[in-house]
């Protein structure tokens, strides 16, 4: 197969286009997904040219397992050390109708805790021995190949955006922080734009306030329920708002907000 557009032909069967730059990209991985790098989307409202835009994701090749001694042993799993990125998109670009580039986003993912890698080993006998005594500890009959699995948590931890206009590039910087010891969600996210002004938010959720067991969160934690319920947010140094949820339990084991409270 030719990179590109690809026909594949076959007699009295359908005919498949495939569109990609490297095809080994679409099917290289554990899930046989299909996967691509760049999608492209035009936007034709009211029948008209409005310019169109490009997604970037990652979406690389697996590494292939290893021999580590005999042959090589077809079928072992692939490493997936892409593992949290395939599928997230890196990099998007939007263009007028006269095709000039007006906006970019850059998207940076960084892997937050509980990252572990787990090494694996695959046998197999090469051929069958019999009438003769072998030792234990002799592997020259057995081939061995050897392959990883990795566990990780990916988040974007950064997103820049550059917007070009005819007076120049305005450029916004968001950075995010997942603060939290009992869960993995959004705990910070704070935007400076191009004169340099902060906003910051915070949330909280409800592992985060380590609740009596008997109390309406302590028993939502028991649930695994990580609900936000109290953000902020300030301009600079300043707060300038404030939102609350109060949860209550109006039957056993559901829980419901009862209030919402804000503050300005």
């Amino acid at each position: 197969l030719n990179e590109g557009m690809t026909n594949v032909i076959v007699n009295n069967a359908i005919k498949m286009s495939i569109n990609n730059s490297w095809i080994n990209q679409l099917y290289n991985n554990r899930s046989q997904s299909v996967g691509y790098k760049i999608i492209s989307s035009s936007s034709n409202l009211n029948n008209q040219n409005n310019g169109y835009s490009e997604s970037y994701f990652y979406n690389d090749p697996e590494r292939d397992s290893e021999t580590y001694s005999g042959f090589k042993i077809y079928g072992t799993p692939s490493s997936n050390n892409f593992e949290g990125y395939t599928g997230l998109i890196f990099k998007n670009k939007i263009y007028n109708k006269n095709n000039i580039l007006i906006k970019e986003t850059d998207n940076l993912y960084t892997p937050i805790k509980e990252n572990k890698t787990f090494r694996n080993w695959a046998f197999k006998e090469i051929f069958q021995v019999t009438n003769v005594v072998v030792p234990v500890d002799w592997i020259g009959n057995i081939s061995i190949e050897h392959y990883e699995n990795f566990s990780r948590t990916v988040k974007p931890t950064k997103t820049i955006t550059k917007d070009y206009l005819t007076g120049g590039t305005v450029k916004t910087e968001t950075n995010y922080v997942y603060g939290g010891v009992k869960h993995n969600q959004l705990t910070e996210e704070s935007t400076t734009n191009s004169k340099g002004e902060l906003v910051k938010k915070t949330y909280k959720y409800v592992p985060d306030y380590n609740a009596g067991t008997t109390t309406v969160l302590g028993k939502m934690e028991a649930k695994n329920m990580v609900l936000p319920i109290e953000t902020k947010v300030f301009n600079g140094s300043t707060q300038i708002s404030e939102q609350k949820t109060d949860y209550y339990e109006p039957y056993t084991g559901i829980f419901l907000p009862q209030y919402v409270y804000a503050k300005k």
